[in-house]
């Protein structure tokens, strides 16, 4: 690993070991709720794995790994694909800090990704990526964090050391999640935000990213994610 390319941790939990998109599922049911973050899970793996094509021109590489809930579940077929690593103990700041550290031993540069993302463009996570700077270890401190529509984030890249209250100050869940991250970010150097539109926690956000999992650029999983939702979603 050479110290332009970016370690990624895609933010995973294990179906049957811990409760799936339980908003999700109080409207579609327990096991369409299960089905569609498994499906989420390819659409994920697909985007990664064209990612990292994607980067190879733009001079370094995406190192990918699952950073699994349950510690009992690294070894569970589901994350084959990937190196899987524990997400650690403690409440979600407490472990967004620990991954980001465990990262940083690796990388220089590092990124998160969300399961619940799966009309995520390669590109977008490649031009994340990139836009952290071209010099390594020298570049100045910026981090980029990605938007979704009900105040929080599911995409953040970032160069530099921080220290883990700028990941356990955050109240996560609220609408003001992605204001208070990157209100503590900003400390620490330049912050890029951008729009990502829905990640998946409802049938409505379900319904919201149909349209980018079905147009002409979307990969084959996408494509079939979408075809399966809309075999038994509601029309509008």
């Amino acid at each position: 690993m050479n110290d332009r390319d970016v370690t990624l941790a895609v933010f995973v939990k294990t179906p049957s070991r811990s409760p799936i998109k339980t908003r999700l599922a109080a409207a579609v049911g327990v096991e369409r709720a299960e089905e569609f973050y498994r499906r989420s899970l390819r659409c994920v793996l697909d985007v990664v794995r064209a990612a990292q094509l994607r980067c190879q021109p733009h001079g370094f590489s995406l190192v990918p790994y699952w950073a699994v809930a349950e510690p009992d579940a690294l070894g569970d077929p589901l994350w084959n694909d990937f190196e899987s690593i524990e997400q650690g103990t403690g409440g979600l700041g407490a472990r967004l800090h620990q991954v980001y550290e465990w990262l940083r031993r690796r990388s220089s540069r590092i990124a998160f990704l969300g399961a619940d993302l799966p009309q995520l463009a390669p590109e977008t996570l490649v031009e994340t990526c990139r836009r952290l700077g071209d010099r390594g270890a020298n570049d100045p401190p910026r981090f980029l964090v990605g938007r979704v529509n009900d105040g929080g984030f599911s995409l953040f890249a970032g160069n530099a050391e921080l220290p883990s209250r700028i990941w356990t100050d955050v109240a996560y869940s609220q609408s003001t999640t992605a204001d208070e991250l990157i209100a503590g970010l900003r400390e620490f150097g330049e912050v890029l935000e951008f729009s990502l539109g829905d990640d998946v926690d409802t049938l409505a956000d379900l319904q919201a990213v149909l349209p980018p999992l079905e147009s002409p650029a979307a990969l084959s999983e996408q494509r079939s994610l979408a075809a399966w939702v809309r075999e038994w979603i509601p029309e509008n």
